[in-house]
């Protein structure tokens, strides 16, 4: 449930030492950048290619005429437009209704941002030598490192779930790096976005604990993910972001321990409803992830009381999971992607059977069952499901 989410924009790497007379290749990929991050969803996607185009003409003209400042600013515009079309390609793909987001459609979509991304960390890999050969210049500017982080986060993501661990684990390696020196640079007086930082840094690390076998390095990324994100939710405490990424926090901490330790695991996912999901959902109570998160959560709780023979308790916990995930499914495309959609779905139906009401459970299984997404062979395999006929 939780990703990282679009950093506001600070200083720009030479903010207070831009010439006076702004070349015309970048002026106009800059402008063409504007309008771009002026349009929502699917009517975003042409001008950022048209913007990421003049950006990297830019980049071609400021080298062949040896201006290095300008060449610097021409690759923190790329590698910024170069993420910001990749997350709103994301979005318009999470934006499609049921209908329309297939298998087909969003691998397709993650196939367009993967390459995005690495055009990205690659530009910001060239800035960052760069500002190394450029003594004139200051190459402290968190933006940059803040950036970095982000785009190596999304590709060690996509590596380690293409089967290549080893090369994603360097990724996120690097990206928390990049996060630890953004946040020892960043200066809010200077329009530094330390909040959003602090939520990126604590998602990526949660990411990175959600995609290592090791136990022991799992448990110490979930706590350093927990502090920075208890930071963040102190600094904006009106954005629900941190608040549901410390609820995934928890949740992916408790799964971890249910096997070998299930009151422990008990007590991290109460931790999960009482320090993210409740607390967004004080915050704005109709949240799509708060709600999908109490729904996982109460799922979970049903099936521990469940399996200690504590019956009301069970039916209880189950009743609040369907309630949560009820609330969700009102608006699919809030929930975003087809897997997401789709877990949510079958983990309703799971609620909804172990509830007591097995011809709801049908329905949604039924759905998903025509549309491709599940088979048969899973559903018999699923003890949550051995009620159903």
């Amino acid at each position: 449930m939780g990703r990282n989410k679009p950093q506001k924009s600070g200083k720009s790497p030479s903010q207070g030492q831009q010439s006076a007379q702004q070349p015309q290749p970048l002026k106009e990929a800059d402008a063409l950048h504007q309008q771009a991050s002026r349009r929502k969803g699917a009517q975003a996607l042409g001008p950022y290619e048209t913007a990421t185009a003049a950006y990297r003409h830019a980049v071609s003209t400021s080298q062949a005429s040896g201006d290095s400042q300008q060449h610097l600013e021409s690759f923190f515009g790329l590698a910024d437009c170069l993420q910001g079309w990749a997350a709103t390609m994301d979005a318009a793909c999470q934006a499609l209704p049921d209908a329309q987001l297939t298998a087909a459609a969003e691998s397709s979509c993650r196939t367009s941002m993967a390459s995005l991304l690495a055009e990205a960390v690659l530009a910001l890999h060239l800035e960052e030598r760069a500002y190394q050969q450029a003594a004139s210049l200051d190459p402290e500017d968190a933006s940059i490192w803040s950036n970095l982080g982000d785009a190596l986060v999304s590709i060690g993501e996509q590596l380690c779930e293409a089967g290549q661990v080893e090369e994603g684990q360097g990724c996120y390696k690097e990206a928390l790096q990049a996060y630890e020196h953004s946040c020892s640079l960043s200066d809010s007086q200077q329009g530094d976005d330390l909040p959003g930082l602090l939520h990126n840094w604590g998602v990526g690390l949660h990411s990175f604990a959600s995609h290592t076998q090791d136990a022991a390095q799992a448990l110490s990324l979930w706590s350093q993910a927990t502090m920075r994100l208890q930071s963040a939710a102190s600094l904006d405490v009106g954005d629900v972001s941190p608040l549901n990424a410390m609820g995934d926090v928890h949740c992916g901490r408790a799964e971890r321990l249910l096997a070998t330790q299930p009151s422990e695991a008990a007590r991290a996912f109460q931790l999960a409803l009482t320090d993210g999901y409740r607390r967004a959902l004080r915050v704005h109570g109709q949240d799509v992830n708060a709600l999908l998160g109490i729904g996982e959560v109460y799922l979970q709780l049903g099936r521990l009381a469940a399996s200690g023979a504590d019956v009301a308790s069970a039916q209880a916990s189950f009743a609040t999971a369907i309630s949560g995930y009820e609330k969700a499914l009102e608006i699919p495309q809030k929930i975003g992607k087809l897997q997401d959609r789709c877990d949510a779905r079958y983990n309703a139906a799971c609620a909804l059977a172990l509830g007591g009401r097995p011809v709801d459970a049908k329905q949604l299984l039924q759905q998903l069952l025509a549309a491709g997404l599940i088979n048969a062979v899973d559903l018999k395999a699923d003890a949550d499901l051995q009620g159903l006929s």
